[in-house]
Formats: structure tokens, sequence, C-alpha cells
């Protein structure tokens, strides 16, 4: 079961945008054929040391309507640093969270008063390729698409990426 996402999120914040993560917003558990769905593009990806590079972290809302999304990711800090998180604004015109460091990166955006049922940029994460190899920035526990109405999480799937570095 995924964890709620409100152990990142300063419960002020919350407090003045009525559709932000609740702290009641678990999987549904409701079957559906094609749940919501987090991933990352490109995948897979190949870049050279020292070369800079953009993933794209896209919600696949699948009818559902949603107006919440958290994103939490890690890399491999030997071969990537993370330069930068922008936020695709709008529709997510309420920045929780759009921080990287050390190996993770965590995205927590709404949209006040309205929800999204269109696939589409939640943010654009570039990251620097430090030295040669392979890996792969993957999704991490907590990643939520809450639904509106319901306020429920109804993320069903995530899709990070692999990469190569080449010297």
């Amino acid at each position: 079961m995924r964890k709620s996402c409100l152990g990142l999120v300063p419960a002020v914040v919350f407090a003045l945008a009525a559709t932000a993560i609740p702290a009641s917003a678990q999987p549904t558990g409701e079957s559906s054929s094609t749940p919501s769905a987090l991933v990352l593009s490109p995948a897979p990806l190949q870049t050279t040391v020292g070369s800079t590079f953009s993933e794209t972290v896209i919600l696949k809302p699948n009818g559902a309507s949603i107006n919440a999304v958290q994103a939490n990711l890690t890399y491999p800090t030997k071969l990537l640093t993370c330069e930068s998180v922008s936020v695709t604004n709008p529709p997510w015109s309420l920045i929780v969270s759009d921080t990287c460091d050390a190996g993770t990166v965590e995205i927590v955006v709404a949209i006040p008063d309205v929800s999204t049922s269109v696939t589409g940029s939640v943010a654009v994460v570039t990251f620097q390729a430090a030295r040669a190899g392979h890996g792969k920035v993957t999704f991490t526990a907590g990643d939520a698409a809450i639904s509106s109405p319901g306020d429920q999480d109804v993320l069903g799937r995530t899709r990070g990426c692999k990469f190569t570095v080449a010297a």
C-alpha cells in the first residue's frame, strides 16, 4: 500500500488550498482497466559525461480527474547530479515542493479549485552526467495522483527510465 503524501508537506499549505493532498488519501482499491500513471520520458536515454539532459515527469490520468500529484524519484549520485526541477505551470499552480539533492527528487503540486484529466507534463528534471556508466532514475514510495472529487489516490503504476552515460 502506498504511503500518504502528507508526511512531506506542512499542514499550513494544505489549509490554504482545499484541493491539496489530504491526510486520508489512500489507494482506492477499486479496479480500473487502465489506472492513472506517472512516467518519465524519454526512456531509455543515452548521453555523454558532462552533458545535461532532461527527464519529463508525465501524468497519465487515463480518465480520472486529478488535482494533486506527488512524485518522488531517486537517481545514482555517482553517475548524475540534479541541476534543477521546473514545474509545469499551468496547470500545476500550487507548488508545495520541487527539490532535488543527494540522489532524490521531490515534486508535490496541486491545482486549486479545478482538476485535469489530460495527459501532460508535471515537471521537468534536469540532470548532468558526471561519470560513465549505466543506471536508472526510479519512482519511490509515496508517489500519488489524487482524484477530485473523492480525494483518493488513484495512481496505479509508475515507470522510471534507464540511462547510459558514455565517456
